[in-house]
């Protein structure tokens, strides 16, 4: 095979997730409290008057994010943290329309940092080089199994490609960014593609999973991340033509350590895996003011910083005029598909969006065939 591992095999998580509109999901540490429960009506207690939200206990290990005339908004699971000891107890809330991505904002913004992170299922792309980009797509499957792929283009072909999760399924479970795979395709090992797409998934995690690691051993105000599954695989080539595996990748080039295992799920059999299978690194967690600014250049597609700027892809939060990604955008309300900051927007990209607003896809075929027949021939 060109790749080193199988991209279908993944312990947890989703091998190809899929971006949706409207979609995302939340994690909240709750250890203030006795119990999950208890912490999140204390949040929404105190918070009522700015929220105007409250919690409601569908069962034993679910609950409900509702406003105050009863509409669900986020539906989500509590954890004891029993196992996933990095974070300590949590509750994972899941937004499936515009008004749960809004309210996600909303209690993000409230929650003290450090103890809430969230992602939206969406694809993002930018170009990194004259003929290369990178795409990155969060998304999750019918398990609710999210996960984020990057894929690193040299023109329209994948060279280089890494899968994270973000609730590892081990013998020493933990929540958070989990390195399922990284590789390089066989035919383009050898130009440095591993360490560029390396930096871009560290400053991924580090602008959006803002969640402290609570470990004994992790840092004061750190992000854990793992990698998991670690087999001495051949990933990448160095400049002198020396195999790249991944071991040697994350712990001598990454700056990764072993991650002592404890076992919370002890081996029923007689194989034991090598105290080397994971890996984990403690990153600082940025300030909010640090990603507040590199928020900036993240979501917005700039024509004089083209290689510099992330484009929206697939997600229904984005401007059609200039791609800043946000909620609450006008819809055009001829076609309902269309959507704007305000009214300044919509005007400026008319001319464009007049062309084809209101169109069956028969009609917009007809029309670019018309336009076709009538360009002249260059020969």
């Amino acid at each position: 095979s060109d790749w080193p591992v199988d991209w279908e095999n993944v312990q947890c998580g989703n091998a190809n997730p899929i971006a949706r509109d409207n979609h995302g999901t939340m994690w909240m540490t709750c250890n203030f409290s006795e119990s999950v429960f208890q912490d999140l009506s204390e949040f929404f207690r105190m918070a009522h008057g700015k929220l105007h939200l409250k919690v409601e206990r569908i069962s034993d290990d679910r609950v409900a994010i509702k406003n105050a005339v009863g509409k669900e908004l986020l539906n989500g699971f509590m954890y004891t943290g029993e196992y996933e000891a990095n974070v300590g107890r949590y509750a994972i809330f899941e937004a499936t329309d515009e008004a749960g991505c809004e309210t996600i904002f909303k209690i993000s913004a409230f929650c003290q940092w450090g103890y809430c992170a969230f992602l939206f299922h969406d694809t993002i792309e930018r170009h990194v080089g004259q003929e290369k980009k990178l795409r990155v797509t969060t998304g999750s499957d019918r398990k609710q199994d999210i996960s984020t792929k990057f894929d690193l283009y040299i023109r329209d072909i994948v060279v280089a490609r890494c899968l994270l999760a973000y609730k590892d399924m081990s013998k020493d479970p933990s929540i958070g960014p989990t390195i399922e795979m990284i590789a390089v395709h066989k035919k383009y090992r050898g130009l440095k593609l591993l360490e560029e797409l390396w930096f871009w998934v560290k400053r991924f995690v580090e602008d959006n999973f803002t969640l402290e690691s609570l470990n004994n051993e992790a840092p004061a105000r750190s992000i854990q991340i793992k990698a998991t599954r670690l087999t001495n695989t051949e990933i990448e080539v160095d400049e002198t033509g020396s195999t790249v595996t991944d071991k040697r990748f994350f712990y001598e080039w990454a700056g990764f350590s072993i991650r002592r295992q404890i076992h919370l799920f002890p081996s029923t059999d007689r194989f034991q895996p090598p105290i080397d299978e994971e890996a984990v690194l403690y990153v600082a967690l940025p300030s909010k003011q640090d990603v507040r600014e590199r928020a900036e250049t993240r979501f917005y597609e700039g024509e004089a910083n083209e290689f510099k700027q992330w484009k929206h892809v697939k997600g229904s939060r984005h401007c059609w005029a200039c791609s800043s990604i946000r909620l609450g955008l006008l819809r055009c309300s001829r076609c309902k598909l269309a959507q704007y900051c305000n009214t300044t927007c919509q005007k400026k990209h008319f001319k464009y969006h007049k062309q084809w607003c209101g169109k069956t896809r028969e009609q917009v075929q007809e029309d670019l065939a018309q336009i076709w027949d009538s360009t002249p021939s260059s020969s």
